[in-house]
């Protein structure tokens, strides 16, 4: 009778749900891949997963054995069945090796899904249907109480099936719509039973999981395999390089792929990466990532992906009984001495594939480089001995991770790893005069234009580098910028007044006492020159002392004031000076830099008396346009002409060409 009443039984306490179900599952590919290592325990050759246009549920349907009733109560709904002590290691028949071994996977339902539905049928008996919900069972399960009854439901089976089970999770708590490509990338990836090899088929929503769904396979540059399972994985995929390492232990492949970018899992809702080693037993994900416990901190560490399996950890015969994959089946237990040493076996591994991974990086770096033709050309011209350095650099260059949408920074790697050899070679030709002869004219004069060659090429990128300032400061004045970043990028270049004024040391002590002293003495700081003056500082350039004065753009000019103002920073700068540095009779030059010019200078005679009379004050009066235009002018017209005959700085410019074509012409494809 009372079976009639209650035919199922659930016999639990309510926080063994909480913590082993939804406390240690975190996503929904882990949790739906232990109902398909279920269906694997159940002798399945075919699993169906489907997922409902709103996303809101997921059904796991398989032709394997199903349950009769007494298996539903004793298996099933028994939390904590030790399916290994009781059924033995291997599925019925003796067909596959059992991954199951707790008995509380099914737990992990509760982690993604309130409302579980079971339906499961053996040959020849009737179907059991039952329902499972988060809230019936937190009403039914009290300290007095350990017994929950899940609820009979009607069966829903379809003609002529003889045997399986199906599950339906609904009221998911995450939505799985548009997720299909990421599940079957992800139970793809955690497990390596999956295909007609073990006659176990996984669909996804009516397709079938493949090798090819893992991913990253296609991106695979270089393979490294170990036994049989390596090798046929290394077989499937299209690396340069195929190498084979010898383990006692493990099987399995570890590869490198070109760009980091492309371990990017692109169905993955959190854009997480594939970047690390799986650890397999029986076929299944028994660790996540054991490269992050390994501690590789090399740069090859961020492009390697694998999949190792450790089957001697739970051998067939059942002579390891304890379980040495944590609860949540997701991770080993660190803590394990037999864990620690297959730590170790891995990171020893690691270290062979870290310097044949350097070696090959090395040489794509020489063949990439040379598919430039400005590259290829130069490299011909260099000695045995700079060939070999230039390899070496063009590998390095090749071993760094660039942002995989800019290409300026490997176009700067390479030109100015050209500038570093042709300053070695300029170097060499100045030691080798001491071996020219005194009536080698020739010698000498080859010597000194290979240095003056690398100095204009030199000079040539710093100047190119200015115009780009120059375009960025004019776009800060036209889109009337704030008054401290246009002041900050004018003290930082003030080149853009005078080239000359290009020295590479920093600010010194002097330098900054005396801008304080123009900023605070009295005589020289009035409430109106205060009001009017966005900043002002002090340099000295070859023995000539600078004063600059950014007045506001609100401030318009008069050049009667102007002078006056100009005469009291010289006068005041003069003595102090002399006082306190022992510098007399200074040079003093003072700039006034300004929005617009005097409203006065649309008469063209009274703009030439002003101008006579700063120039006679040692001042001038600019405008932000004005110096930016001129600074500009200036240095287009060296670039126009020294593109012409430097044959070092036109090298340069065709790297950079050529690397933006390669760009350009890969992403067309």
């Amino acid at each position: 009778m009372m079976e009639d009443q209650n035919p199922y039984v659930m016999s639990i306490d309510l926080n063994v749900i909480k913590h082993l179900g939804i406390g240690l599952y975190n996503s929904n590919p882990v949790v739906i891949a232990e109902a398909v290592a279920n269906s694997w325990d159940a002798n399945a050759k075919q699993v169906n997963i489907s997922v409902a246009s709103d996303g809101r549920s997921v059904t796991i349907e398989d032709d394997g054995h199903g349950m009769d009733r007494s298996q539903v109560n004793a298996r099933f709904l028994n939390i904590g069945y030790e399916r290994r002590k009781t059924q033995g290691e291997k599925t019925e028949g003796d067909l596959r090796l059992a991954m199951g071994r707790k008995g509380i996977g099914k737990l992990s339902l509760f982690a993604i899904s309130d409302d579980i539905y079971v339906y499961t049928k053996r040959t020849d008996g009737p179907v059991e249907a039952f329902r499972l919900n988060s809230e019936a069972i937190a009403e039914q399960i009290t300290d007095q109480n350990s017994s929950y009854f899940p609820e009979p439901i009607d069966p829903d089976w379809p003609d002529g099936k003889p045997q399986g089970t199906k599950i339906v999770l609904r009221k998911l708590k995450r939505d799985l719509s548009g997720s299909s490509k990421y599940l079957k990338e992800r139970l793809a990836r955690r497990f390596s039973v999956i295909g007609p090899a073990n006659d176990f088929k996984v669909s996804v929503d009516g397709v079938e999981i493949g090798v090819a769904d893992r991913g990253y396979l296609k991106y695979l540059e270089y393979i490294w395999h170990i036994g049989p399972r390596g090798k046929n994985a290394a077989d499937q995929t299209n690396a340069k390089k195929k190498i084979e390492l010898k383990s006692d232990t493990i099987e399995g492949w570890i590869g490198t792929v070109a760009k980091p970018s492309q371990l990017k899992d692109q169905g993955s809702p959190s854009g997480q990466s594939a970047n690390g080693i799986v650890v397999m037993i029986r076929g299944r994900v028994a660790h996540e990532n054991i490269l992050d416990s390994i501690g590789e901190a090399g740069i090859y560490a961020q492009y390697v992906v694998g999949e190792l399996h450790a089957d001697y950890l739970d051998p067939e015969d059942g002579s390891i009984e304890d379980d040495l994959i944590t609860s949540s089946r997701q991770l080993l237990r660190e803590d394990d001495p037999r864990i620690r040493e297959l730590r170790e076996h891995i990171r020893l591994k690691l270290k062979e594939i870290e310097r044949d991974w350097t070696a090959f990086r090395n040489e794509k770096g020489v063949e990439e480089a040379r598919n430039l033709p400005s590259i290829d050309e130069w490299f011909e011209s260099l000695d045995k001995d700079s060939k070999t350095q230039a390899t070496k650099l063009f590998g390095k260059i090749n071993s760094i991770r660039f942002n995989d949408e800019d290409d300026n920074e490997r176009a700067d790697l390479f030109r100015y790893g050209v500038i570093a050899f042709e300053k070695m070679r300029a170097r060499k030709s100045l030691t080798d005069l001491e071996k020219v002869d005194v009536t080698d004219v020739h010698g000498f004069l080859r010597a000194f234009q290979e240095v003056d060659e690398v100095e204009a090429a030199l000079y040539h990128e710093t100047v190119k580098g200015r115009v780009d300032v120059i375009r960025k400061y004019q776009r800060l004045v036209d889109e009337d910028a704030l008054e401290k970043d246009l002041q900050k990028k004018l003290f930082e270049h003030l080149w853009l007044m005078e080239p000359s004024w290009d020295r590479a040391t920093g600010v010194t002590e002097m330098e900054v006492a005396v801008t304080t002293f123009l900023k605070t003495d009295k005589g020289l700081c009035s409430k109106e020159i205060e009001d009017a003056r966005m900043d002002i500082v002090y340099r000295e350039f070859g023995g000539t002392h600078v004063v600059i004065e950014m007045k506001r753009p609100s401030v318009k000019a008069n050049v009667y004031r102007l002078l006056e103002q100009v005469d009291k920073y010289r006068s005041g700068l003069k003595a102090h000076l002399s006082n306190k540095y022992q510098k007399p009779n200074p040079f003093i030059q003072v700039i006034i830099l300004v929005n617009e010019e005097p409203a006065t200078w649309v008469d063209a005679d009274r703009k030439a008396q002003d101008l006579r009379q700063l120039d006679t004050a040692d001042a001038r009066v600019l405008t932000y346009n004005g110096m930016l235009q001129k600074a500009l002018s200036t240095y287009q017209q060296f670039l126009a002409h020294d593109a012409q005959v430097a044959r070092l700085s036109g090298l340069l410019t065709k790297i950079q060409d050529e690397i933006a074509a390669q760009s350009v012409k890969s992403a067309a494809e």
